[in-house]
């Protein structure tokens, strides 16, 4: 299993429309969010304008939290728009060849991924167990100090990851299914204090 774990300095922020965006992982490594030549992309954003319109991200799905405020979305599906208000760690998935308004001020944590993948956004608000697929990515942002403890299946060793706010963690190249714990003395039942982003490839 390959691991990296990401710390606040490696972070690319950068400006966008309506506030500023801190990107926390790309795949590939080389790929360009601006030119949209990539995979998938994981990052968190402010909102900073009561009113904004999203980037258009043709040939890409979104999912869309809310880690802190609120935010409606209107969504322009063909002729029909949607509309979806979004409180902290509520969620919404859609097109990225959407065109998205947004109204309110937030901080969100985002996934942008090709139909290639299937792809989903976990808030984790206790001490829990899951598990890791050996077809997947997987991303663990830290809203809060952490503990992670990866433990292989069939192994007896376990091994421990200590991460700070605003960390992450990148899993890949996962040969067996692995569960990991997540712990955290800032656990409660519904405040989250980390977010897990799955990446599975389609068949």
């Amino acid at each position: 299993m390959k691991q990296n774990i990401i710390r606040t300095s490696d972070d690319q922020v950068t400006k966008w429309s309506g506030g500023e965006t801190k990107e926390l992982f790309i795949s590939p490594p080389d790929g360009d969010y601006a030119k949209q030549k990539f995979d998938y992309r994981i990052s968190s954003a402010t909102v900073e304008l009561p009113e904004s319109t999203f980037s258009c991200l043709a040939g890409y799905q979104r999912i869309l939290m809310v880690l802190k405020g609120e935010i409606t979305l209107e969504h322009q599906e063909g002729e029909q728009l949607r509309t979806v208000q979004l409180q902290s760690f509520e969620q919404d998935h859609f097109s990225g060849s959407n065109e998205t308004h947004s109204q309110g001020l937030c901080v969100d944590f985002n996934l942008i991924y090709r139909p290639e993948y299937q792809g989903k956004v976990l808030p984790i608000t206790s001490n829990q167990s899951i598990l890791l697929k050996p077809t997947g990515d997987y991303l663990i942002y830290c809203l809060h100090a952490l503990k992670v403890i990866i433990h292989p299946q069939f192994q007896l060793s376990k091994q421990v990851i200590q991460l700070e706010k605003g960390e992450s963690l990148f899993l890949s190249d996962i040969e067996t299914e692995t569960t990991i714990c997540l712990q955290s003395d800032e656990s409660q039942n519904d405040v989250a204090f980390a977010v897990v982003v799955e990446l599975l490839q389609s068949k």
